[in-house]
């Protein structure tokens, strides 16, 4: 694919399912191996019940100009927008700098969350760097709803009917371009069973970057 040596691995699924954790989980158990890096995003911060995000720490604040002159530029590997769910507005972006995902593969494999149609824009870009993704696919509503309404328990956050019935759109859209992305084998895309616990779904991680990538201990 590249003549670079690490790979950037961006991981998509359905919205809440705990792909953070994932992530989370891999960077913490081979830290030699991988590691992340920050998306730039035009939103606020938000306090999350008391522990609040940071600046360099959680993402790289960027007012909605010079994000949009970032694009121009072509300086994010790949952008995505964000809407309201009622008026379909454009709320703000969000997207990877180009040269920040490039400096750090020279000493790691990145992993990053993303969304199918950010994995889309890599795979129409001429790219010097190997790429696989992996998507968490839940075929299950119900495992989804029940997912959805333990994680505004745990964050103490209200979830509406509305707001399920949203996220299972948006999960249904996403997934349909999952599908589409799996049928070519030249995408490098795999398909996670998301039906399973948070320890299966992460065997089932290893087991696919290990295709990839050795994950021998340090």
């Amino acid at each position: 694919m590249s003549k670079r040596e690490h790979f950037f691995i961006p991981v998509m699924g359905v919205p809440w399912w705990g792909k953070n954790t994932i992530i989370a989980k891999l960077t913490n158990d081979h830290p030699h191996l991988f590691t992340q890096v920050l998306s730039d995003k035009t939103r606020n911060f938000r306090n999350n019940n008391g522990n609040p995000e940071k600046e360099w720490v959680d993402y790289y604040k960027k007012s909605m100009d010079d994000f949009k002159l970032w694009v121009w530029n072509n300086e994010y590997i790949e952008w995505n927008e964000y809407k309201d769910n009622n008026t379909n507005t454009i709320l703000g972006y969000y997207g990877t700098n180009r040269q920040l995902l490039l400096d750090t593969l020279q000493d790691h494999h990145v992993i990053k969350e993303l969304d199918p149609n950010g994995y889309t824009q890599l795979i129409d870009q001429n790219i010097d760097f190997p790429y696989f993704g992996l998507y968490i696919d839940i075929q299950k509503d119900s495992v989804f709803r029940k997912r959805m309404i333990a994680r505004g328990t745990k964050n103490n956050t209200i979830i509406t009917s509305f707001d399920i019935t949203n996220r299972v759109n948006l999960a249904s859209s996403e997934r349909e371009i999952a599908y589409i992305l799996s049928q070519d084998p030249s995408n490098h895309f795999h398909l996670i069973d998301g039906d399973k616990t948070i320890e299966e779904v992460y065997s089932q991680f290893k087991t696919v970057i290990g295709n990839y990538i050795p994950l021998q201990t340090k």
